[in-house]
């Protein structure tokens, strides 16, 4: 097996690990460095976009080849690519990569384990023991760890990870992707049009979206709310089963996966979200650097995205979200014009650049 598995051609500062299932505009973003040596791992078989990304930088791309999820065999794979390879760092994308890098910590004291957070109490509010374990595992071993918002810090801490093991580096996002302000229509119709994304997953919370939905039509609120996303099977039949028994088909849409986010948000007045916990949710990034007004849960990360540019409401506060709704339609070309005025300090606080260059600060007082 150690001959088959990849080699890099010189020793790297730091190498990515993801899981390599789907494209990540994160690790693309930070890995486009000048003053570090990256080099990006993906456990499952190669994504051929993030590969074609990745060399285009000019930044080494390499697969463990998996097809599927094994995690003895996948823990002993990258642990002979480590030791092949013996970067100066590694960080870990996400839950699985994490655990999977549980032991390097030990076996391999030449390289620097960094697990990155992206979650932030799912596994608590699941009540997932084993995940609940895991999770205290990886933030105690680990040798450091970004947490991607405060709320995933403090709920790190929480599970028994020392502070000074913490940097907090929010997520970012290539400016210019969501410029949409000049495109933007400022005719208000007599129609609201709510926007939603995301999987179609129970953290996302869609029941109560579907709640407010129900309230805005008893109030007598003219609207259309649209719906982007999948997931899984089951769970979405129960959804659009729920949206029946409402009665609110005529006025809720599910769109499915689209490929063209910006498009709908020019044609959206309010995006709303109502999850039940997020690490840094990137969605509400993108809607605020689109200047769409935003109504959002102050679930975990999302009240720190949208603090001092939006209304945050608890999670399952079905009036609050509608009155909130409610006042913002009251008020929309006047919220339209803030939320697009807002646009350079959502760029500051969230663009990729600045997500870049502490990660870039941040790995070299680690290695120097």
């Amino acid at each position: 097996m150690l001959k088959f598995l990849p080699r890099f051609q010189t020793r790297l500062d730091s190498i990515h690990v993801v899981p390599g299932d789907a494209r990540n505009q994160l690790v693309e973003e930070i890995i486009d460095s000048k003053l570090i040596k990256y080099g990006v791992l993906a456990i499952y078989r190669e994504d051929l976009t993030m590969g074609d990304k990745c060399r285009d930088l000019g930044i080494s791309f390499h697969t463990l080849g998996f097809a599927k999820k094994n995690l003895l065999y996948q823990f002993f794979a990258l642990l002979i690519f480590v030791l092949k390879n013996r970067p100066r760092s590694l960080f870990l994308h996400s839950f699985y990569p994490s655990l999977l890098g549980l032991g390097l910590v030990y076996i391999c004291p030449f390289t620097k384990i960094i697990s990155v957070r992206h979650h932030n109490a799912v596994h608590l509010l699941s009540k997932n023991r084993k995940g609940i374990f895991l999770d205290r595992l990886i933030a105690r071993s680990s040798f450091r760890t970004i947490a991607v918002s405060n709320a995933v810090k403090e709920t790190m801490i929480e599970q028994g990870c020392r502070e000074d093991k913490i940097m907090v580096i929010y997520n970012g996002i290539r400016i210019g992707k969501f410029k949409l302000e000049e495109k933007r229509s400022h005719v208000v119709t007599s129609r609201l049009n709510l926007i939603a994304v995301g999987r179609l997953d129970w953290q996302k919370n869609y029941e109560t979206m579907l709640q407010v939905a129900l309230e805005l039509r008893n109030r007598g609120i003219s609207f259309s709310l649209s719906i982007l996303g999948t997931g899984n099977e089951s769970y979405s039949a129960s959804l659009f089963e729920k949206t029946k028994l409402l009665g609110v088909t005529d006025c809720v849409k599910w769109e499915g996966w689209q490929p063209n986010i910006e498009y709908w948000f020019t044609k959206s007045d309010i995006f709303l979200h109502t999850a039940v916990d997020e690490a840094c949710p990137l969605v509400l990034i993108e809607a605020l650097l689109a200047g769409v007004p935003v109504i959002a849960s102050d679930a975990g990360g999302s009240a720190e995205v949208i603090a001092g540019f939006a209304p945050s409401c608890g999670v399952n506060d079905i009036t609050s979200y509608v009155d909130q709704i409610v006042f913002t339609w009251e008020n929309i070309s006047e919220a339209k014009l803030k939320a697009q005025k807002q646009i350079p300090l959502v760029e500051k606080k969230f663009s990729s650049l600045r997500m870049r260059r502490d990660y870039e600060t941040w790995t070299l007082s680690l290695l120097n």
